[in-house]
């Protein structure tokens, strides 16, 4: 089974080389590109692992991070 995962960082480099990693390792990844994007995704993908950049603008990851624990 693979891992799903929501990769999310308004760094468009370092998003594209952390969804490369996981995907290599086996998993199935989601980009977003901002906390908003993320939580739209969120509506219809259950990832296992939320990886996520904490500063970012309108929606932190440390606010994405509490939508999805509620």
């Amino acid at each position: 089974m693979k891992l799903r995962v929501l990769a999310v960082d308004n760094n468009p480099v370092l998003l594209k080389a952390i969804s490369t990693m996981l995907s290599q390792e086996g998993c199935e990844v989601r980009e977003a590109v901002t906390g908003i994007d993320a939580l739209e995704l969120l509506d219809h993908f259950v990832p296992d692992i939320l990886f996520t950049d904490l500063i970012m603008p309108r929606v932190s990851g440390e606010q994405l991070c509490r939508v999805v624990r509620s």
